[in-house]
């Protein structure tokens, strides 16, 4: 059915919302035909002459945002070989992921969303752990405005399966997201996603106690990913997050391997995926180099 739902297709007159030029703007570039589907939105942002129509923007978006086929056969590519990716692709295409990145074309700020590469690795990562016939608790640290929650959320498609996530900011934003039932082309039994407000830098996630024990209960989650470069296991950051899983349970995160750029935040990391073993002790089980992450004390 997800597959279905993201090859279909829709027609719709393309509107505007209004800019600073009113709601009579000439640029016709905010909103795509409706109701969503990935091939109607890829043939109308395909289009638009950006060049002209983004000039209102902070910054004009790019179709390698949104571009799922593109990602599967990128730089990314050799990590997802040999992997089962139909269903992941179908589940990145359901997403009105040009919804989610209206505020990053407004603000010019990217740096809370990861690619769709990125994000389709994370999911392949974290699959088996998504489908679990028993449903799944999964976390979502640097939630930004919502995608991954999304996807975990339709990759579980479990009514006891729980996601949630968290940020320092625009948490209102992404809670606003993962109630709009337009938002995907797919439906799922898993309850909307939840989004709160919390920081991982701080001890306890700058939570009071009753707040960590319903929100971030210790060996809660069955699944914890994190958007945030760490400096590596023995890292403060690490291990407050590593105790959020339950034993048996994954985490995936990004952990400083080279180089950071004072300018931008950004580092060389490795991107890992570890289970909780039976002593709670981190047992790493994949690993992808050459990848660039902000660092978590840059965020």
């Amino acid at each position: 059915p997800l597959a279905a739902a993201a090859m279909g297709s829709a027609s719709a007159d393309v509107t505007c919302d209004g800019c600073e030029r009113g709601p009579l703007c000439v640029y016709p570039v905010l909103r795509p035909p409706a109701p969503y589907s990935y091939a109607a939105f890829a043939a109308w942002f395909k289009a638009q002459n950006w060049q002209d129509s983004g000039r209102h923007l902070r910054l004009a978006p790019s179709f390698s945002w949104f571009d799922v086929d593109g990602a599967l056969a990128g730089k990314f590519r050799q990590y997802l070989h040999g992997q089962d990716m139909e269903r992941i692709a179908g589940v990145a295409k359901a997403i009105d992921r040009f919804r989610l990145m209206r505020s990053i074309m407004e603000t010019g700020d990217d740096s809370s969303q990861s690619s769709m590469g990125m994000h389709l690795l994370t999911l392949a990562l974290l699959k088996e752990e998504l489908e679990s016939p028993c449903g799944v608790r999964a976390l979502d640290i640097g939630c930004g405005t919502g995608w991954l929650l999304k996807a975990f959320a339709l990759m579980s498609d479990h009514p006891a399966s729980r996601v949630s996530g968290f940020d320092i900011s625009g948490t209102r934003e992404a809670a606003k997201h993962m109630r709009d039932p337009t938002l995907t082309c797919a439906t799922t039994r898993t309850p909307n996603p939840a989004v709160f407000r919390a920081d991982v830098l701080r001890a306890d996630f700058g939570l009071s106690d009753a707040a960590r024990k319903r929100l971030l209960p210790p060996g809660g989650f069955d699944i914890v990913n994190v958007g945030l470069a760490v400096d590596g296991v023995d890292s403060p950051v690490f291990q407050q997050v590593f105790d959020l899983l339950k034993v048996g349970g994954a985490l995936t995160i990004p952990v400083v391997a080279g180089d950071c750029s004072a300018e931008t935040g950004m580092c060389e990391v490795s991107f890992r995926k570890y289970v909780c073993g039976p002593s709670r002790r981190p047992v790493l089980a994949k690993q992808v180099n050459d990848l660039r992450f902000v660092a978590a004390a840059s965020a």
